[in-house]
């Protein structure tokens, strides 16, 4: 799991789905990059570090799961 992700997701008060659309994916998809299921694109890494002022790199730093899907 993506602690900062959620932990940032959570400190906002915010629904993922609000998150989902904000940066123009799925909620589905934001579900799974936060549950470290999938992993994000460098350019949705790109808007979710935009998003919660954050490096992206280290979004894609916490993808080292072998069970996750790149997408």
């Amino acid at each position: 799991m993506r602690e900062w992700l959620k932990r940032a997701r959570e400190t906002a008060n915010l629904e993922p789905g609000e998150i989902a659309k904000a940066i123009g994916i799925k909620k589905r998809m934001y579900y799974a990059i936060e549950s470290g299921k999938a992993n994000p694109s460098w350019p949705v890494a790109k808007r979710l570090g935009d998003y919660f002022n954050q490096d992206p790199r280290v979004l894609l730093a916490e993808t080292k799961d072998s069970d996750s899907v790149n997408c």
